[in-house]
């Protein structure tokens, strides 16, 4: 039994909710090669920080100042994070997938039950609101995705590959076929699942390596690409025990993008960090007490350059 519904959202959604079950890191083994993110101020105070204590750079994140850092010395986290112009230095993060079984076998029905639909009301959403979606994009930020699939073939969306830098999202894992489709898969095509986004239109991100895992540096580095391609909604079903200075990096960086479309652009991220304003507009002092904090700052407040930490 298929059902239809709607995704119209006015915000960015939360990046990397706390979920159970993450493995922690093992005690790191002196000697052993472990990469890092760096948050620095300029390009100049890290390469300056890391002629003093070596590490070989794998990559920038320009937009957030982040680098993602590759160490063998022993207690070099500690070591880099009091140098001038560095702004925090952690290990990278594993995120896991998270997900619940999207169709529920009902001896009611003799098919697959979209169970999700009913739960949430969203099969009360009128056609019209449906069709209005067109106007909203939704980024899938995951694994990638199976275009082949008939309720991603029907919307024909657009793909970037965050870890190549290509068009190639071919999703060996399979989870970001199945959230994607849920999240924004065709309503009329008959087959498969419904998405929950009428006729949104469809931005599919791969984060990940072939093997199907994530960083914390993936996931920011990939809402990066979202926002500045224009993404109203972000999609991560994925998590960790707690968020990272890099993952709150890209949700501020996301927040201001979104909150000021035309006022702020990439390159006020190279010059000043970001600050939120802690006041909240009237109409959503009843909605953050029902959300968690790091949603907070993406749903009621106003994110703007800031010339201090």
């Amino acid at each position: 039994m298929r059902s239809i519904a709607a995704c119209l959202t006015a915000v960015v959604l939360p990046c990397s909710l706390p979920t159970a079950g993450v493995c922690a890191h093992a005690p790191s083994r002196a000697g052993a090669s472990r990469s890092f993110a760096v948050g620095y101020h300029s390009e100049h105070d890290l390469r300056t920080a890391l002629a003093v204590h070596p590490a070989k750079i794998l990559r920038l994140v320009p937009a957030l100042r982040v680098a993602e850092v590759r160490s063998g010395t022993a207690g070099f986290e500690r070591s880099v994070r009091p140098l001038p112009g560095i702004r925090f230095v952690e290990r990278l993060r594993p995120r896991r997938s998270a997900s619940d079984p999207a169709l529920f076998l009902s001896p009611s029905f003799g098919v697959p039950y979209e169970w999700q639909y009913q739960a949430t009301h969203a099969d009360a959403v009128p056609p019209s609101v449906l069709q209005a979606a067109a106007s909203v994009t939704i980024a899938v930020i995951d694994t990638g995705a199976d275009l082949q699939a008939p309720d991603l073939a029907a919307k024909g969306p657009r793909t970037y590959n965050s870890r190549s830098g290509t068009s190639d999202v071919r999703d060996t894992n399979g989870h970001g076929t199945f959230v994607a489709s849920l999240a924004a898969g065709s309503t009329t095509n008959g087959e498969g699942l419904a998405g929950f986004g009428g006729e949104a239109r469809l931005l599919v991100v791969k984060a990940s390596v072939p093997g199907g895992s994530v960083t914390d540096l993936d996931e920011a580095n990939a809402i990066v690409y979202a926002v500045d391609h224009g993404a109203h909604v972000i999609n991560l079903s994925m998590g960790g025990p707690s968020t990272t200075a890099t993952e709150r990096r890209g949700i501020d960086y996301a927040a201001a993008r979104f909150q000021q479309p035309h006022e702020y652009h990439r390159q006020a991220a190279d010059r000043a960090p970001l600050r939120l304003h802690r006041r909240r507009p009237r109409r959503c002092r009843q909605r953050v007490r029902r959300v968690q904090p790091d949603l907070q700052r993406l749903t009621c407040h106003r994110a703007v350059p800031s010339a201090g930490v």
